[in-house]
């Protein structure tokens, strides 16, 4: 194990956030307020009115922190920008297909966004077994020897060829290194939750748009915006339709049907995935920052599962 410039800053930052004004006594705790905040940062009055720059300071905001040097940023930009374009776009037919279009892309991240999850997870894992490798069995040596120093200090100088205080300076060392990286791997879930949220409310908003549009257009007096608005949506008909030929086909490549059937459904599934492993990493973040941490027997009943 190694401890990187981030992962230090990660672990200062969770101090710092203990000590907030608003008194977060978890990672968790930090968590429910991030959700809240983007809660109230996009509802749908004001969503519109954002491009990609709002809303990834919306993003910022909750979080603390800037968030376009985030991977998932990176890979999925062209997708955040057109959205945001989107979001403003004008009740005309093209304008319609292109919101439409816009919230179907930004639903489409799934692929991206898998690879994104599956690092989080795979850190995880890590994290876990670099505890049961490398710091649970000197910890419960040093739990013996609070029991039978005696006996303990023997252990310790046929296991590691030094003494208890030696040891036990290693732990601290040890154990300041795995939580560092435990506060950093919780971050950035966070980081990720943030974007992710964000966008699964501005494609509910652009699918929203697109419905509006088509609606409007259906029930106009005009025979043109009549058909322009059964274009509209015969034309999303079809591409839902060729997409679940596809995937039955395995041709899919990760493009979703669902993605075209309910843009706003498909990208809140995304969230969702993402909200539930950040909720475990932040359960082992809080485990890992508690003086349990010191307990073999009580990080893995309590983070064993997760």
């Amino acid at each position: 194990m190694s401890l990187t410039a981030k992962a230090k800053a990660a672990y200062e930052k969770y101090q710092k956030v203990k000590k907030a004004k608003d008194h977060y006594d978890t990672a968790k705790g930090y968590y429910e307020n991030v959700k809240n905040l983007l809660n109230e940062d996009t509802r749908p009055a004001e969503i519109f009115k954002l491009g990609l720059d709002g809303l990834m300071k919306l993003g910022e905001k909750a979080v603390g922190q800037s968030l376009t040097k985030h991977p998932y940023f990176a890979y999925h930009k062209a997708h955040l920008e057109i959205l945001g374009q989107a979001l403003t776009a004008t009740a005309t037919h093209d304008n319609a297909m292109k919101a439409l279009s816009k919230a179907i892309a930004s639903a489409d991240s799934a692929q991206v966004l898998s690879k994104q999850v599956g690092d989080l997870k795979s850190r995880k894992n890590a994290l876990k077994l670099n505890y049961s490798l490398f710091l649970a069995g000197g910890l419960q040596l040093l739990r013996n020897h609070s029991i039978n120093p005696a006996q303990a200090a023997t252990q310790i100088q046929q296991q590691s060829g030094g003494s208890v205080g030696d040891l036990r300076t290693n732990m601290d060392d040890g154990m300041y290194v795995w939580r560092a990286q435990a506060c950093e791997l919780y971050f950035d879930g966070l980081d990720l939750f943030a974007m992710v949220d964000i966008e699964y409310k501005a494609a509910t908003a652009a699918y929203k748009k697109y419905q509006q549009k088509v609606q409007s257009l259906q029930q106009s007096t005009k025979p043109i915006d009549k058909i322009a608005g059964y274009g509209a949506e015969q034309k999303r008909q079809w591409e839902w339709y060729e997409r679940e030929r596809e995937q039955m086909a395995g041709r899919a490549g990760g493009a979703s049907p669902e993605a075209v059937k309910d843009p706003s459904v498909h990208a809140g599934r995304q969230s969702d995935l993402v909200a539930a492993t950040v909720a475990s990493l932040a359960a082992i973040c809080d485990v890992a920052m508690s003086p349990d941490a010191y307990n073999p027997n009580v990080v893995t009943t309590r983070i064993g599962s997760l």
